[in-house]
């Protein structure tokens, strides 16, 4: 039974993000990155981490604009982009993920979840002030 959670689990993200995507962009989820999806049941997940394919005229400023991500969030998990002003078609753009804290969340909790560094969660959520201290309905992005 569990081993068919992580399938289904990865099947309706998919479907979730193809279908919600902003502007109806598709990017590619990163299944293969490692990340036991099975885990996230308890997690809101809003979108997961996912790759981006850039198109002719893209730049990270747009991106960050049309995935709602904060520039520099993007920007810190990007280090192979030089200049954001400048990339190219068909270069591999990695898109955090953002999961909505529930009650009894923890950054802990949430960065075990995704199999993620906690330092690394906090570095890419400058926004929280405290880590130690998260509420319901906030965006914790996800590298």
């Amino acid at each position: 039974m569990r081993k068919l959670i992580a399938p289904i689990l990865a099947i309706f993200i998919s479907l979730v993000s193809v279908f919600f995507a902003p502007s109806a962009v598709y990017a590619e989820p990163a299944f293969g990155d490692g990340v036991d999806y099975s885990r996230l049941l308890s997690y809101a997940v809003v979108f997961p981490p996912r790759i981006y394919t850039a198109q002719p005229g893209d730049n990270l400023y747009e991106i960050a604009n049309r995935f709602e991500v904060p520039f520099n969030v993007l920007e810190r998990d990007n280090p192979q982009i030089q200049n954001p002003s400048l990339i190219y078609p068909d270069q591999i753009v990695r898109i955090p993920g953002k999961c909505q804290v529930q009650s009894g969340d923890t950054l802990y909790g949430i960065a075990n979840g995704f199999g993620v560094p906690l330092n690394q969660l906090e570095y890419d959520n400058p926004q929280i002030q405290n880590p130690n201290e998260i509420y319901p309905g906030e965006i914790v992005y996800v590298p």
